[in-house]
């Protein structure tokens, strides 16, 4: 493949990339701003409430 097309088809995936890109973002910050429904906020306050938590543990000083 001559030089010329190489540089033509390395822009055109450049650009191809961008556009890509740009459209995901696009995708991804409506699809975050969205509201959680009701019942998956349900469920994630009930899995917090149901989960055990490890017990804090304080780091024991080694003796001098």
């Amino acid at each position: 493949m001559p030089d010329i097309e190489k540089d033509a088809s390395a822009a055109l995936d450049r650009e191809l990339q961008a556009y890509l890109g740009r459209q995901l973002r696009r995708l991804f910050n409506q699809t975050a701003a969205e509201p959680i429904p009701d019942r998956f906020a349900d469920l994630l306050e009930r899995l917090d409430r149901e989960t055990p938590r490890p017990e804090a543990r304080v780091p024991r000083q080694e003796a001098l």
